[in-house]
């Protein structure tokens, strides 16, 4: 139904000269293994802290998870260390994954706490999404839709296949930005908060129909982040 990586550091393809030099897509977080430092319980709150060696980046990434009986909440705080003697930017992405049956066509409603927002741009030799113009700018939710019609970008439709690709600023009055799915028919909710100034983009990614027929639709809700 979910599923969440880290793409530390670096979010997407890599580059011909990275491939060659064996950095993998969304960086290399997920690739290694993560290290159990801790395990404890203490009145009522459940930790577990992990480490992680990236070696082809030179850096250390730290993660703690918490939770506090009673609540459905999952406190996440993380740590990326520079092992080099020079600045570099550092390329983090947190990427949840979206399936069926969380995914539903027609029950299913995705929102964040979004202000201005832009269509992708795809490359010429590259097949564009179906469901969105590109390069548009556009308020959340209203995204310009494929033949000029607007495309409410909280729904998954029934019945309309094809993709579609947007980014969306996080509303620059908020000091906490956030992202909800919910599943009306099943009850399922899902949501993140976060600091609106260390994770200024939300990227959202929809695959519907006949490119994914046997699940029926996949959503990818990614909150990127890229820093000096």
């Amino acid at each position: 139904m979910v599923g969440h990586f880290v793409c530390v550091d670096g979010f997407g393809s890599p580059s011909k000269q990275e491939a060659a030099a064996g950095l993998a897509m969304h960086g290399e977080a997920y690739l290694q293994p993560w290290n159990l430092v801790s395990s404890e319980k203490q009145a009522g709150v459940a930790t577990v802290k992990f480490a992680l060696d990236l070696p082809k980046f030179q850096k250390t990434f730290a993660r703690s998870l918490q939770i506090v009986d009673g609540e459905n909440v999952l406190y996440i705080d993380s740590e990326l260390t520079s092992e080099t003697a020079f600045d570099r930017t550092a390329n983090w992405g947190e990427h949840p994954f979206l399936f069926p049956p969380f995914v539903e066509r027609g029950n299913t409603v995705v929102d964040v706490s979004g202000a201005r927002s832009r269509t992708r741009t795809y490359p010429a030799n590259t097949r564009p999404g179906t469901l969105l113009q590109q390069s548009q700018d556009f308020t959340w939710p209203s995204a310009p839709g494929a033949g000029r019609a607007v495309f409410d970008m909280r729904e998954t439709p029934g019945g309309v296949n094809g993709t579609g690709r947007t980014a969306t600023l996080m509303d620059p009055a908020r000091a906490l930005a956030w992202v909800t799915v919910l599943n009306k028919a099943r009850h399922y909710l899902l949501g993140y908060v976060f600091r609106r100034e260390e994770y200024l983009w939300v990227q959202n990614y929809m695959q519907y129909g006949r490119l994914d027929r046997a699940r029926g639709g996949i959503r990818h809700a990614t909150v990127r982040f890229a820093a000096p």
